[in-house]
């Protein structure tokens, strides 16, 4: 029924917002590694001293200690406009193709 689509859509947008909002700061000392490597690689060949990261651990602590508890949450915004709609659509597709077969 329309309803149970409109639901679907509902629950699955909520659903990923909470997961993606709960793992945001894991995902974002996560990325703050993966560009070190890039911005290493730049400041190696640029001949400058960047922050190197040595593990997850060091890295949350380097950010509390120069940046604050809130840098954990940088980029939050982009996160919360768009991954309601993604986990709607992907969850309402899923929903949708097993009624199909």
């Amino acid at each position: 029924t329309v309803e149970t689509h409109w639901s679907t859509l509902f629950i699955g947008g909520i659903s990923g917002l909470t997961a993606d909002v709960v793992t945001h700061p894991i995902s974002t000392v996560k990325t703050r590694m993966q560009v070190q490597g890039a911005s290493k690689a730049a400041a190696v060949h640029m001949q400058q001293i960047s922050t190197i990261y040595r593990n997850p651990v060091q890295a949350a602590m380097h950010m509390i200690k120069n940046e604050g508890f809130a840098s954990f949450w940088q980029g939050i915004g982009a996160v919360v406009g768009g991954a309601p709609f993604a986990s709607a659509l992907y969850f309402g597709g899923v929903e949708f193709t097993k009624h199909m077969y």
